[in-house]
């Protein structure tokens, strides 16, 4: 179910991860000709190290299944708790202490019929337009973006040249605030093994698909009652959908309509088809057998009482067994450190700098502004507003109340 992750390494030292002889480290210095990042590749991971301090490792953990090689094949839990085990110890990874930033969480599912034609039959999602890329000249990706997340579905078997239909379908997590607002506690390597996540990730995926607005591109339209036939050329045009984007009730009722009208009249049933099969593939790659409960329990055990990071100095103890205080950015003792969280998007800022509030831009790259700017956008307009409605008028400065009402 689980491809791409993103994360952020505590348990271990930067030094310890360069002494590492299956690591092979690149150096890029800056203008002073000091480190600035060292990084490495191993079956597909990009294992990072930023500043000679911060360690991130990201990329496909269906890859490093296979060697590497692809990810067009099932992947099943039983087979991510191997690669938890085979990380952990090759690298020392502690999956308590492993967060995650991103995580891509999905199917491959073999079709009936030609994906590409189902590509070619999507039409919106959640009444947003989609965006297409394209590989290898010929095959593309659809992707809907969002804040938190993007919905990604794409001609698999095509990726890797295979003879077989497989299509991919699968949420891309950008921002944990995603998991938090569906109840999923998801922070850590070690929610990605917590069996009682599976079902609620099943139910994000089912949903997501039946959100996905699809036409047949078999039906012919010539002979069929006037009013089905507007309802029908309207609604295969995905530019429509978006101009009806917040008429509420009434883009839901011609949503339901134009859907009947593709099942009364398509050919391929492709919509509800491709349902059941995500439902059963989705089913059948997280069932839990007695040998993998036992695994994961075996696995996550050791790594229990190795959870409250290393105390160096008599500085680092008092700053584990102090108290935190109670405020936005920080959400108290997670396994004996304290745990700092941007205030705007929620991810674990931890690493960044101390008395740092919101994700640093140096870290996260230019994503990390909108959290900056998301805060004081509405305060710094509300005050320009309100100097541009009471310049030159009034009888004293009010300036000083104002900006009090303004935080």
């Amino acid at each position: 179910m689980f491809d791409f992750i993103k994360t952020n390494i505590k348990n271990i030292t930067p030094n310890e991860l360069i002494r590492n002889p299956l690591l092979e480290f690149n150096i890029t210095v800056d203008s002073e000709g000091e480190i600035k990042n060292r990084v490495a590749e191993y079956k597909n991971l990009k294992f990072k190290i930023i500043d000679e301090k911060y360690i991130n490792i990201n990329g496909s953990v269906h890859k490093y299944f296979n060697g590497g090689a692809h990810n067009y094949n099932r992947f099943t839990i039983s087979d991510f708790v191997e690669v938890c085990i085979d990380l952990s110890k090759k690298f020392d990874l502690n999956p308590y202490t492993t967060h995650l930033h991103n995580v891509e969480f999905g199917v491959n599912v073999i079709l009936p019929f030609d994906v590409n034609g189902v590509l070619n039959s999507i039409l919106s999602y959640k009444g947003k337009e989609y965006e297409v890329e394209k590989y290898n000249g010929k095959g593309y990706l659809i992707r809907f973006s969002f804040d938190h997340y993007d919905l990604k579905i794409y001609n698999k078997g095509f990726q890797y040249q295979q003879d077989k239909n497989i299509l991919r379908f699968e949420i891309k997590v950008k921002k944990m605030e995603y998991f938090r607002k569906r109840n999923i506690d998801i922070k850590c390597l070690s929610d990605l093994l917590n069996t009682e996540n599976y079902s609620k990730l099943r139910a994000c995926l089912l949903k997501a698909f039946s959100e996905v607005l699809m036409y047949d591109n078999l039906i012919k339209i010539k002979g069929l009652p006037q009013r089905e036939k507007v309802v029908l050329m309207n609604g295969r045009n995905p530019k429509y959908w978006i101009e009806l984007k917040g008429q509420g009730k009434e883009i839901k009722k011609k949503r339901t309509r134009f859907k009947n009208l593709v099942l009364k009249y398509g050919k391929q049933n492709i919509h509800q088809t491709i349902h059941s099969i995500i439902e059963r593939n989705s089913i059948e790659i997280t069932k839990i057998d007695t040998s993998t409960e036992q695994k994961i329990n075996d696995y996550l055990n050791q790594f229990k009482n190795k959870s409250v990071p290393k105390v160096t100095t008599f500085e680092r103890a008092e700053t584990i067994l102090k108290s935190p205080q109670s405020n936005s950015s920080n959400k108290g003792l997670i396994q004996g450190a304290i745990i700092r969280n941007c205030i705007t998007c929620g991810r674990d800022i931890t690493p960044q700098k101390k008395g740092s509030v919101f994700c640093s831009e140096k870290m996260y790259g230019k994503e990390a502004k909108k959290c900056r700017n998301n805060k004081s956008n509405p305060k710094n307009n509300y005050l320009k507003k309100e100097e541009k409605l009471y310049n030159g008028i009034l009888l004293f400065d009010i300036g000083e109340y104002r900006k009090q009402i303004a935080f």
